[in-house]
């Protein structure tokens, strides 16, 4: 009997940490900004471009677009930004490359970042056109 209680209480632990590790997990995961990584297919960084975030409503139509971040010579780029849902704009893409995904009014972009969903990262891959 006692080898079945303590088996018991053994899974009942485990089940309680698991669980709490999964929480903490998502916590931990917004720290005030949402970063963005710009890259072409073959894994190499993307330089010379920079970075938009604007906000999405919850029918998706776009906001307010916050000021563009200069990605740095590994192509990431760090946002400061309240946790929400965003729409990225890529700008100043190379001449004849554009974003895998499309363009939208002239303005490559992709949606991506949405705090819903513990999104606050994204990779976005530059194709030739």
């Amino acid at each position: 009997m006692k080898t079945k209680f303590k088996a018991a209480l053994l899974a009942c632990l485990t089940l309680c940490l698991a669980i709490a590790a999964f929480a903490f997990a998502g916590c931990a995961g917004y720290d005030g900004s949402y970063k963005v990584t710009v890259q072409y297919a073959d894994g190499s960084a993307v330089t010379g471009v920079r970075i938009q975030l604007c906000v999405l409503d919850e029918d998706g139509e776009e906001g307010l677009c916050l000021t563009p971040v200069a990605v740095n010579d590994e192509g990431y780029a760090e946002v400061e930004a309240d946790e929400g849902s965003y729409a990225i704009h890529v700008l100043d893409i190379e001449e004849g490359y554009k974003v895998e995904g499309g363009t939208y009014n002239d303005i490559t972009y992709v949606w991506g970042i949405n705090s819903q969903d513990g999104v606050y990262s994204y990779t976005i891959t530059i194709v030739e056109e």
